[in-house]
């Protein structure tokens, strides 16, 4: 299932709302990039393919793998 359409992501909208200590523009805006078919081409330029990608504050850390 998508996981931007899921009941899931809208609760956690809802809460994000709903704290008053978070842009809420900016994160639906980051939600809906990172959702976006675009972003599957940008994210493969950046980090190519086969990776495993986790985002922190830091930074991201990137983790290849071997899917045989």
């Amino acid at each position: 299932s998508d996981v931007c359409s899921s009941d899931l992501y809208k609760k956690i909208k809802d809460v994000i709302n709903n704290s008053g200590g978070v842009d809420v523009e900016s994160c639906d805006f980051i939600s809906s990039t990172i959702c976006s078919g675009a972003m599957e081409d940008v994210m493969l330029d950046m980090f190519g393919d086969h990776v495993i990608i986790t985002a922190t504050r830091d930074g991201f850390e990137v983790d290849e793998y071997d899917h045989d």
